[in-house]
């Protein structure tokens, strides 16, 4: 719950940023206020409209913060939804086919903490139940996406459509449970934190496919994993495949190259 808040109260903090920049990008779209030009025609003297389209590149760093929603395989690893999270920070990088279309690729670091539920179903990673119980996957992720761009995106990112897919390396997993006594145990302690890394059962590599709605700044995702999280010689069943939630470009630069018709 306190790393839910952390994570909360970090993007609200970044959001409050990146809109103190309205006003940066307010400028730069003024520069392209002559979308259509009037130009006289020396001989005929009748006026033509000469439309300029926008064509470049876009980088830039998002954040992102969403929840699993996916079904779990069974009991034993039944999840506690809104609890369990999915936590990101990456670089984008988009590059414009023409004025509706754009392929591009993230880099991003992500977190994904699976709140295990507590009942005499439990398997994974095993049978003992605890106050609480969290997995934490940790990956670098490579995501490559194609860009469907609606209307002028001169003047901003516009509205799109990101479809696509990602690979990711899971560099580190954290098993992580909480015991708390109504009497101190053997160390005269009421409470106990334990971690446990270098779990032997997870795989390192998973794949999986990505949707996204943008408006602008702020994205709605969605992550599907195609790939299973646990090796075939263990007999964990899956935890949810799905996770959805909100991302939000904090900042990024845009080189245009215009052209005239």
């Amino acid at each position: 719950m306190i790393k839910k808040i952390i994570f909360s109260l970090l993007f609200i903090a970044i959001t409050t940023f990146s809109f103190a920049q309205t006003e940066d990008i307010q400028a730069k779209a003024d520069s392209i206020a002559a979308a259509t030009k009037m130009t006289t025609d020396s001989t005929s003297n009748n006026q033509v409209k000469k439309t300029e389209i926008y064509k470049g590149t876009y980088r830039g760093i998002f954040m992102g913060l969403g929840f699993v929603v996916g079904k779990s395989d069974s009991a034993g690893d039944a999840i506690n939804y809104g609890k369990s999270t999915d936590f990101m920070i990456g670089y984008t990088f988009k590059t414009d086919l023409c004025s509706f279309d754009a392929i591009g690729y993230d880099v991003t670091y992500r977190i994904t903490s699976f709140n295990l539920k507590q009942n005499s179903a439990k398997i994974l990673p095993n049978n003992v139940q605890h106050k609480s119980e969290v997995m934490n996957f940790n990956d670098f992720e490579l995501t490559l996406f194609n860009r469907f761009q609606i209307g002028n995106n001169a003047h901003s990112l516009g509205h799109y459509l990101d479809i696509g897919a990602y690979g990711d390396w899971t560099f580190s997993v954290v098993h992580k449970t909480v015991d708390t006594y109504s009497v101190a145990n053997a160390a005269g302690a009421s409470t106990t934190d334990t971690k446990d890394k270098g779990l032997v059962f997870v795989n390192p590599f998973n794949y999986g496919l990505m949707a996204r709605i943008g408006f602008n700044r702020w994205m709605i995702y969605g992550d599907y994993r195609l790939s299973n999280q646990f090796k075939s010689g263990y007999v964990f069943p899956e935890l949810p495949k799905i996770t959805l939630g909100v991302q939000l470009h904090l900042f990024g630069k845009r080189k245009r190259k215009e052209s005239k018709k």
